[in-house]
Protein backbone atom coordinates (compact mmCIF):
# COMPACT_ATOMS: atom_id res chain seq x y z
CA UNK A 1 0.00 0.00 0.00
CA UNK A 2 0.85 3.69 -0.63
CA UNK A 3 2.50 5.21 2.25
CA UNK A 4 0.58 8.59 3.71
CA UNK A 5 3.52 10.74 1.74
CA UNK A 6 3.19 9.14 -1.48
CA UNK A 7 -1.05 9.50 -1.41
CA UNK A 8 0.11 13.49 -0.54
CA UNK A 9 2.39 14.02 -3.22
CA UNK A 10 -0.30 12.58 -5.85
CA UNK A 11 -2.73 15.08 -4.41
CA UNK A 12 -4.90 15.54 -1.02
CA UNK A 13 -5.89 12.94 1.15
CA UNK A 14 -9.31 13.19 1.89
CA UNK A 15 -11.22 11.39 4.66
CA UNK A 16 -14.71 9.73 3.69
CA UNK A 17 -17.04 7.29 3.87
CA UNK A 18 -18.87 5.20 1.98
CA UNK A 19 -22.33 3.78 2.53
CA UNK A 20 -21.14 0.21 2.65
CA UNK A 21 -18.84 1.45 5.42
CA UNK A 22 -21.51 3.01 7.56
CA UNK A 23 -22.28 0.39 9.97
CA UNK A 24 -18.86 -0.94 10.36
CA UNK A 25 -17.07 3.49 11.04
CA UNK A 26 -14.54 2.65 8.36
CA UNK A 27 -12.84 5.44 6.31
CA UNK A 28 -11.39 5.45 3.22
CA UNK A 29 -9.06 7.57 1.64
CA UNK A 30 -9.69 9.34 -1.48
CA UNK A 31 -7.05 10.83 -4.11
CA UNK A 32 -7.95 14.27 -5.50
CA UNK A 33 -5.90 14.22 -9.01
CA UNK A 34 -3.41 16.88 -9.66
CA UNK A 35 -4.67 20.36 -10.71
CA UNK A 36 -8.15 18.86 -9.87
CA UNK A 37 -10.46 21.84 -8.89
CA UNK A 38 -13.63 20.35 -7.69
CA UNK A 39 -14.92 17.80 -5.50
CA UNK A 40 -12.44 14.31 -5.53
CA UNK A 41 -13.78 10.94 -6.88
CA UNK A 42 -14.10 8.67 -4.29
CA UNK A 43 -11.32 5.76 -3.91
CA UNK A 44 -11.12 3.35 -1.40
CA UNK A 45 -7.58 1.99 -1.15
CA UNK A 46 -8.55 -0.71 1.23
CA UNK A 47 -11.23 -2.35 -0.81
CA UNK A 48 -11.52 -5.84 -0.81
CA UNK A 49 -14.88 -6.45 -2.01
CA UNK A 50 -13.21 -8.25 -5.25
CA UNK A 51 -10.28 -10.75 -5.39
CA UNK A 52 -8.32 -8.60 -7.07
CA UNK A 53 -7.20 -6.91 -4.91
CA UNK A 54 -5.14 -9.81 -3.58
CA UNK A 55 -2.86 -9.38 -6.07
CA UNK A 56 -2.88 -5.55 -6.34
CA UNK A 57 0.38 -3.44 -5.38
CA UNK A 58 -1.84 -0.66 -4.88
CA UNK A 59 -5.96 -0.63 -4.68
CA UNK A 60 -8.70 0.98 -5.96
CA UNK A 61 -6.92 3.30 -8.70
CA UNK A 62 -9.85 6.10 -8.91
CA UNK A 63 -11.68 7.97 -11.42
CA UNK A 64 -9.44 11.46 -12.64
CA UNK A 65 -10.68 14.62 -14.63
CA UNK A 66 -13.60 17.22 -13.91
CA UNK A 67 -17.14 16.58 -13.34
CA UNK A 68 -18.35 19.00 -15.83
CA UNK A 69 -15.98 16.93 -19.02
CA UNK A 70 -16.09 17.12 -22.91
CA UNK A 71 -15.52 13.63 -22.84
CA UNK A 72 -15.60 10.66 -20.22
CA UNK A 73 -13.18 7.49 -21.42
CA UNK A 74 -14.04 4.30 -19.92
CA UNK A 75 -11.25 1.54 -20.00
CA UNK A 76 -10.24 -1.97 -18.49
CA UNK A 77 -8.02 -1.62 -15.51
CA UNK A 78 -5.00 0.19 -14.35
CA UNK A 79 -1.78 -0.88 -15.90
CA UNK A 80 1.88 -1.25 -14.36
CA UNK A 81 2.01 2.71 -14.64
CA UNK A 82 -1.64 3.39 -13.09
CA UNK A 83 -0.81 1.66 -10.12
CA UNK A 84 2.59 3.29 -9.60
CA UNK A 85 1.33 6.87 -10.49
CA UNK A 86 -2.64 6.03 -8.51
CA UNK A 87 -3.73 7.47 -11.70
CA UNK A 88 -5.92 5.84 -14.86
CA UNK A 89 -4.11 6.46 -18.07
CA UNK A 90 -0.79 7.37 -17.71
CA UNK A 91 1.41 4.37 -19.54
CA UNK A 92 2.01 4.52 -23.05
CA UNK A 93 -1.29 3.79 -24.27
CA UNK A 94 -2.93 6.74 -22.22
CA UNK A 95 -0.17 8.77 -24.05
CA UNK A 96 -0.96 7.59 -27.19
CA UNK A 97 -4.93 8.38 -26.00
CA UNK A 98 -3.91 12.02 -24.81
CA UNK A 99 -1.83 12.36 -28.39
CA UNK A 100 -5.40 11.71 -30.28
CA UNK A 101 -7.00 14.00 -28.17
CA UNK A 102 -5.03 16.65 -29.33
CA UNK A 103 -6.00 16.24 -32.90
CA UNK A 104 -9.46 16.68 -31.99
CA UNK A 105 -8.74 19.49 -30.04
CA UNK A 106 -8.94 18.59 -26.65
CA UNK A 107 -6.59 18.89 -23.43
CA UNK A 108 -5.89 15.51 -20.80
CA UNK A 109 -7.52 17.90 -18.36
CA UNK A 110 -10.94 18.28 -20.65
CA UNK A 111 -11.57 14.46 -20.23
CA UNK A 112 -12.44 12.01 -17.08
CA UNK A 113 -10.61 9.09 -17.57
CA UNK A 114 -11.99 5.87 -15.27
CA UNK A 115 -11.74 2.14 -15.93
CA UNK A 116 -14.61 -1.14 -15.52
CA UNK A 117 -11.80 -2.44 -12.53
CA UNK A 118 -10.07 0.06 -9.81
CA UNK A 119 -7.29 -2.68 -8.81
CA UNK A 120 -4.94 -4.13 -11.74
CA UNK A 121 -5.41 -7.66 -12.07
CA UNK A 122 -2.39 -10.05 -12.11
CA UNK A 123 0.16 -10.63 -14.60
CA UNK A 124 -0.18 -14.78 -16.06
CA UNK A 125 2.70 -15.91 -18.39
CA UNK A 126 3.72 -12.03 -18.81
CA UNK A 127 0.86 -10.96 -19.67
CA UNK A 128 -1.81 -8.86 -17.39
CA UNK A 129 -5.00 -11.23 -17.64
CA UNK A 130 -8.36 -9.18 -18.22
CA UNK A 131 -11.22 -8.93 -15.43
CA UNK A 132 -13.46 -11.34 -15.25
CA UNK A 133 -17.63 -10.27 -15.05
CA UNK A 134 -17.41 -11.31 -11.49
CA UNK A 135 -14.57 -8.20 -11.07
CA UNK A 136 -15.86 -5.64 -12.60
CA UNK A 137 -19.50 -6.14 -11.86
CA UNK A 138 -18.83 -4.79 -8.23
CA UNK A 139 -16.34 -2.10 -9.31
CA UNK A 140 -19.15 -0.69 -11.59
CA UNK A 141 -21.52 -0.86 -9.17
CA UNK A 142 -19.62 0.37 -6.30
CA UNK A 143 -17.47 2.90 -8.12
CA UNK A 144 -18.26 3.43 -11.76
CA UNK A 145 -21.79 4.13 -11.82
CA UNK A 146 -21.64 6.34 -8.96
CA UNK A 147 -19.25 8.05 -10.65
CA UNK A 148 -20.88 8.72 -14.10
CA UNK A 149 -24.11 9.65 -12.32
CA UNK A 150 -22.45 12.70 -11.67
CA UNK A 151 -21.39 13.70 -14.95
CA UNK A 152 -24.16 15.39 -17.03
CA UNK A 153 -25.51 12.97 -19.56
CA UNK A 154 -25.07 15.30 -22.46
CA UNK A 155 -21.44 14.41 -22.01
CA UNK A 156 -20.57 11.17 -24.42
CA UNK A 157 -18.48 8.26 -23.34
CA UNK A 158 -15.84 6.57 -25.17
CA UNK A 159 -15.63 3.09 -24.36
CA UNK A 160 -12.89 1.29 -25.09
CA UNK A 161 -11.53 -2.08 -25.30
CA UNK A 162 -14.11 -5.33 -25.69
CA UNK A 163 -14.08 -5.96 -21.85
CA UNK A 164 -15.76 -1.52 -21.27
CA UNK A 165 -17.89 -2.09 -24.30
CA UNK A 166 -19.37 -5.36 -22.76
CA UNK A 167 -19.50 -3.59 -18.94
CA UNK A 168 -20.87 -0.17 -19.55
CA UNK A 169 -22.60 -0.92 -23.57
CA UNK A 170 -24.23 -3.96 -22.92
CA UNK A 171 -22.32 -5.36 -26.17
CA UNK A 172 -20.07 -7.84 -27.55
CA UNK A 173 -16.69 -7.51 -29.55
CA UNK A 174 -14.78 -4.60 -30.69
CA UNK A 175 -15.24 -5.44 -34.64
CA UNK A 176 -18.83 -5.33 -34.09
CA UNK A 177 -18.60 -2.21 -32.54
CA UNK A 178 -15.96 -0.14 -34.14
CA UNK A 179 -16.86 3.36 -34.15
CA UNK A 180 -20.25 2.54 -33.75
CA UNK A 181 -22.74 4.91 -31.34
CA UNK A 182 -25.39 4.19 -28.82
CA UNK A 183 -27.85 5.48 -26.02
CA UNK A 184 -27.12 3.71 -22.30
CA UNK A 185 -29.50 4.77 -20.33
CA UNK A 186 -29.99 7.94 -21.57
CA UNK A 187 -26.31 8.62 -22.03
CA UNK A 188 -24.28 8.62 -25.62
CA UNK A 189 -21.64 5.77 -25.79
CA UNK A 190 -18.91 5.26 -28.23
CA UNK A 191 -16.74 2.44 -29.17
CA UNK A 192 -13.43 1.83 -30.43
CA UNK A 193 -10.52 -0.48 -29.31
CA UNK A 194 -8.42 0.01 -26.88
CA UNK A 195 -5.16 2.19 -27.89
CA UNK A 196 -2.65 -0.39 -26.28
CA UNK A 197 -3.77 -2.27 -29.14
CA UNK A 198 -2.74 0.49 -31.65
CA UNK A 199 1.16 0.65 -29.98
CA UNK A 200 3.42 -0.49 -32.76
CA UNK A 201 4.69 -3.74 -30.88
CA UNK A 202 0.87 -4.96 -30.14
CA UNK A 203 -0.90 -3.75 -33.38
CA UNK A 204 -1.28 -7.23 -34.66
CA UNK A 205 -3.45 -7.51 -31.60
CA UNK A 206 -6.36 -5.75 -32.68
CA UNK A 207 -8.28 -3.81 -35.09
CA UNK A 208 -8.63 -0.05 -35.92
CA UNK A 209 -5.76 2.44 -36.21
CA UNK A 210 -4.90 5.97 -34.53
CA UNK A 211 -7.02 7.25 -37.36
CA UNK A 212 -10.15 5.63 -36.96
CA UNK A 213 -9.62 6.36 -33.15
CA UNK A 214 -9.13 10.43 -33.88
CA UNK A 215 -12.54 10.19 -35.44
CA UNK A 216 -14.23 8.33 -33.21
CA UNK A 217 -13.62 11.00 -30.54
CA UNK A 218 -13.99 13.63 -33.22
CA UNK A 219 -17.69 12.22 -33.80
CA UNK A 220 -18.16 11.55 -30.27
CA UNK A 221 -17.77 15.83 -29.60
CA UNK A 222 -20.05 16.55 -32.32
CA UNK A 223 -16.73 18.09 -34.73
CA UNK A 224 -17.85 15.36 -37.77
CA UNK A 225 -21.47 14.20 -38.60
CA UNK A 226 -21.47 10.66 -39.63
CA UNK A 227 -24.54 8.44 -40.60
CA UNK A 228 -24.77 5.48 -38.37
CA UNK A 229 -22.98 1.99 -39.64
CA UNK A 230 -25.64 -0.79 -39.12
CA UNK A 231 -22.68 -3.33 -39.53
CA UNK A 232 -18.91 -2.98 -38.83
CA UNK A 233 -16.76 -2.98 -41.79
CA UNK A 234 -12.99 -3.32 -41.69
CA UNK A 235 -11.30 -1.14 -44.59
CA UNK A 236 -8.23 -2.84 -46.52
CA UNK A 237 -4.97 -2.66 -44.90
CA UNK A 238 -6.61 -3.28 -41.05
CA UNK A 239 -5.60 -5.95 -39.42
CA UNK A 240 -9.10 -7.65 -38.68
CA UNK A 241 -8.65 -9.62 -35.81
CA UNK A 242 -11.16 -9.27 -32.79
CA UNK A 243 -9.04 -10.34 -29.64
CA UNK A 244 -12.25 -10.44 -27.27
CA UNK A 245 -13.79 -12.92 -29.72
CA UNK A 246 -10.61 -14.81 -31.24
CA UNK A 247 -8.59 -15.19 -28.10
CA UNK A 248 -10.60 -14.61 -25.20
CA UNK A 249 -9.06 -11.54 -23.66
CA UNK A 250 -8.99 -7.97 -25.21
CA UNK A 251 -6.53 -5.24 -23.55
CA UNK A 252 -4.53 -5.91 -21.00
CA UNK A 253 -4.06 -2.31 -19.25
CA UNK A 254 -5.40 1.28 -19.26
Amino acid sequence: MPSEATLLALGAVVETRSPLQESSGATARVIVAPGASQAPWRRDPDCTRCPLHRSAYRRCIPTEGPRDPALVVVGEAPGEHEEEQVRPFVGASGQLLVSCFARAGLRRSDVTFTNVVRCRPPVISGRQSAPKPEHWRICIENFVLPDLGSIPKTVPVLLLGGTAIQAIGGRKGVAANLGRSWEVDGRRVWAHSHPVNLLPHNHSRGIGTVETLVDTIRRALGHVVAAPRETATVPDGWVAFDTEIARGWDVWHG
